[in-house]
């Protein structure tokens, strides 16, 4: 597969950041298939994670996400156009696992909160994430990391716990 033109990079991409930052994407989004993710990881100094969602689309990170299925049955339109919109993810299963992703986030890097490792690699909480990148692991950290909860002696030791406020806390009613 031939890798995509990086075309004219954001400075933000061409210089990188030394901020923490979170990458999520639509179902293929990865550091090969999006050039400038690609440039911003290489030239980031900040701690950063990247990761997409099975059967998510561009639109899945919008409003759009709970109402167009919704809209599409008042309407009579086809799963069809929903799909090629939000992809075939469940709505609830994406704003799930989004709420909780970007929670632990925020937990980590602002907060300085341990997020019980929902960062560092796959979770059963939010089965449809897709780690692209782990530290020490440049590609293809799905091999590597096929049926891990988290790497060995990747606990964030020494820092206050949110045990408990994995994906179905996060959501409000469950991830499944």
């Amino acid at each position: 597969m031939k890798q995509p033109s990086p075309g004219n990079l954001s400075t933000v991409a061409a210089d990188g950041i030394d901020r923490p930052f979170l990458l999520i994407g639509k179902d293929g989004n990865d550091l090969t298939a999006v050039p400038s993710w690609d440039a911003l990881w290489r030239h980031s100094r900040g701690r950063h994670r990247g990761l997409s969602l099975r059967g998510a689309e561009h639109a899945t990170y919008t409003d759009a996400e709970a109402r167009a299925p919704q809209i599409a049955r008042q309407l009579g339109l086809p799963r069809k156009t929903v799909v090629e919109n939000i992809g075939t993810i469940m709505p609830r299963h994406a704003m799930a696992a989004e709420r909780a992703y970007l929670a632990a986030f925020f937990d980590r890097w602002l907060r300085g909160w341990d997020d019980d490792c929902l960062l560092d690699g796959p979770s059963g909480c939010c089965p449809q994430a897709r780690f692209f990148c782990l530290p020490g692991v440049r590609r293809g950290v799905e091999s590597i990391m096929a049926g891990s909860s988290a790497s060995p002696g990747m606990r964030r030791e020494g820092l206050p716990s949110r045990r408990g406020r994995g994906c179905e806390r996060r959501s409000g009613g469950g991830a499944g």
